[in-house]
């Protein structure tokens, strides 16, 4: 018979075999927790930026009601609701029938202008950081789950 083992390729052993099975879980579950996490990351950003937008539009409201306070009664010339409250919709600044407390509006300040950008990217880069540590660190610990596994087998 014929003996080409020492010809050519060589079969793999089983330990560079186990190598090589763990190599390719480790980058399926890294790869799983980076799609998990970028979505994640993304939909916290999208949700914080939508948050602050609506702050901004409703500070604008508060500033749109003392302005018209201010117009038509002077500084402090309005009787608001016996509870301390008017009614946003009453002086044109809103929509919707909105009752905010009058020292609110008397308090109003004009927020600076709105940048979707500004308060997009700091939450979404926080949020991809972490998960491409958290997807580095599981292809890691599977990578060496594989090394020690692999080790005792040959």
């Amino acid at each position: 018979m014929l003996d080409l083992s020492g010809v050519g390729a060589r079969s793999m052993g089983t330990s560079q075999k186990i190598s090589r099975g763990f190599h390719k879980l480790a980058l399926f579950l890294a790869a799983i927790v980076l799609l998990l996490g970028v979505a994640w990351s993304a939909a916290t950003a999208i949700n914080a930026a939508n948050s602050a937008r609506q702050s901004h539009d409703e500070q604008l409201e508060l500033v749109c009601a003392k302005t018209a306070i201010t117009n038509n009664f002077g500084d402090h010339a309005l009787v608001a609701e016996p509870d301390g409250r008017i009614d946003l919709k009453t002086w044109g600044c809103s929509d919707e029938q909105e009752m905010v407390l009058y020292n609110d509006v008397l308090n109003a300040r004009a927020p600076d202008e709105f940048s979707y950008a500004t308060e997009l990217l700091p939450p979404l880069t926080l949020g991809l950081s972490i998960t491409l540590a958290l997807s580095l660190a599981v292809y890691g610990v599977v990578r060496a789950v594989g090394w020690v596994i692999g080790g005792f087998v040959s």
